[in-house]
């Protein structure tokens, strides 16, 4: 069964919509766009080793690398990690739900302890 990221936007201006992008080894990509005082159910492919063709080579087993982004606007530079199947504490949390909430002072990930851990930014590089 694939895991499932639940995505709550816990602001109240109407401007302030988030957006959320995943992707699965650049083979599927599903983005959505959360307004606030609402959340979104996300499913996250299965991690598994499949064929998956690199630049017209097919026959190659590649274990499938999941990750989830999440930014306060499309265009905005900076964003946090959702989730990543190649963190080993992001595939043991997610095996159903993985729970994020995003409010005024950042982003926020449920951990083991079921607390709100804080999710720190990065910056895209051009």
């Amino acid at each position: 069964m694939a895991a499932t990221s639940v995505v709550s936007n816990q602001q109240h201006k109407p401007q302030d919509t988030v957006y959320v992008s995943c992707s699965a080894n650049w083979a599927y990509e599903i983005s959505k766009h959360i307004p606030p005082v609402s959340k979104i159910s996300i499913p996250l492919p299965p991690i598994t080793k499949g064929t998956v063709g690199i630049l017209g080579t097919t026959g190659t087993n590649w274990p499938l690398m999941v990750y989830c982004v999440v930014k306060y606007n499309e265009v905005s530079q900076h964003w946090q990690f959702l989730y990543s199947s190649l963190a080993s504490k992001d595939n043991q949390l997610c095996k159903n739900k993985c729970f994020v909430k995003v409010t005024e002072e950042g982003f926020f990930k449920r951990n083991e302890k079921k607390q709100w851990e804080y999710i720190p930014s990065k910056k895209l590089q051009p």
